[in-house]
């Protein structure tokens, strides 16, 4: 069970930079948000998996944790946005509904206004003069009773919108990376599930990893490491049109998916964005000192009607690895698929 007010919440972050400091690791993002699920008892299996490694004499790293992340949280994660999805439909019911009985009963009173107005004028009518009388007092009564009602309306129709924009962030927040406010893998697993329906289109995909980039931690602190993450990704984000989806894929490793776009087009979008990183200057703030210049390696493959996900990324990787072998800071075209 999640902390049920202020008090224990403070309490746990006090344990989670305990826990952090106790077992040498850094409190960002990704380590923060796996201790405070081990040390609030929301995930017992994740909790016994880490107790289990750390019982084995194993010092806690930054692939572990994010394993941990990937096999317990990352899922919950998509069982989430199905249940938006499913609270989304409901929402739609709703505002269909207030909206069409808002309609009817105008259309109910403006029959009844009609009906008065030709009793009302009709001279042949003069024996039903009463029953005008008390149709009219009904049709006042109507009026009022139709305006108090649209007052309701209008108000579960305010309630509902703000409830869909309440539900419409919580989507957004279980599909990006806290650190770099990429894609995570939940979103471009949600994403890529609507491009596959989408046909007769080019689409190409660029992987990127950051050159050397446990060099960054490792000389700097895992926080200038995240200050490194954020900058690359908001290069990347500026860099490519609103059709496009950037992804956080796992560490350094970061993806742009490219609708519409085929090879050589999206070769020439992977160099311009190595290209524009390589002139970010990033400085030390505590010691004044200018930071290496971050480079990147790219893979670059365009899905071919045949492929799975799974097998397009695969090519592209492939194509990363060489960018590697071949001295880094380099775009690599992917070997075509079915090609051995």
């Amino acid at each position: 069970m999640r902390p049920s007010n202020n008090v224990n919440a403070f309490a746990l972050h006090d344990q989670v930079g305990d826990f952090c400091r106790d077992h040498k690791i850094q409190p960002v993002p990704l380590n923060y948000m796996v201790s405070f699920e081990h040390l609030s008892g929301n995930h017992p299996e994740l909790s016994e998996e880490l107790t289990d490694y750390v019982s084995l004499g194993h010092q806690l790293n930054h692939s572990f944790i994010l394993q941990l992340h990937q096999n317990h949280l990352e899922p919950q994660s998509q069982e989430l946005i199905e249940g938006t999805q499913q609270v989304q439909q409901m929402i739609d019911s709703l505002l269909t509904s207030v909206r069409g009985g808002s309609s009817s009963v105008d259309e109910l009173t403006h029959s009844l206004d009609e009906s008065i107005g030709e009793l009302e004028n009709n001279p042949t009518l003069e024996k039903l003069e009463l029953v005008v009388s008390n149709l009219l007092q009904a049709s006042m009564q109507a009026k009022k009773d139709q305006q108090q009602l649209n007052q309701q309306l209008q108000q579960a129709e305010a309630n509902a919108e703000k409830l869909q924009q309440q539900l419409n962030q919580t989507h957004k927040q279980a599909m990006t990376d806290p650190l770099t406010g990429m894609l995570n893998r939940t979103g471009m697993s949600y994403h890529l599930e609507r491009l596959r329906q989408l046909d007769d289109i080019a689409i190409s995909m660029v992987v990127f990893d950051i050159d050397h980039f446990k060099r960054f931690n490792d000389n700097y602190g895992h926080l200038l490491g995240d200050k490194v993450l954020q900058q690359v990704a908001n290069q990347i984000k500026q860099m490519i049109g609103k059709e496009d989806l950037a992804i956080r894929y796992g560490g350094e490793e970061m993806l742009v998916i490219l609708p519409q776009a085929n090879l050589p087009q999206a070769v020439k979008i992977a160099e311009r964005i190595r290209q524009q990183v390589g002139q970010v200057k990033l400085v030390n703030k505590r010691t004044k000192q200018t930071i290496p210049s971050v480079t990147l390696s790219a893979g670059v493959a365009q899905m071919h009607p045949s492929e799975d996900w799974q097998d397009w990324m695969e090519r592209a990787d492939q194509a990363l690895y060489k960018a590697k072998d071949a001295g880094r800071n380099q775009v690599m075209v992917a070997q075509q698929a079915g090609v051995a």
